[in-house]
């Protein structure tokens, strides 16, 4: 019962956490942009 309890309240957190990386991106589309710049590809 406690390991189902757990692993339920791990993907409640992973899936908020996937959200507030969406709502952040949302937000600013650019910072991910200029995460990739940082480092350069050559």
């Amino acid at each position: 019962m406690m390991f189902t309890l757990m692993e339920t309240v791990k993907k409640e957190k992973h899936m908020r956490y996937q959200l507030h990386i969406l709502k952040l991106e949302g937000r600013n589309p650019q910072r991910k942009l200029e995460g990739l710049q940082d480092c350069p590809v050559k």
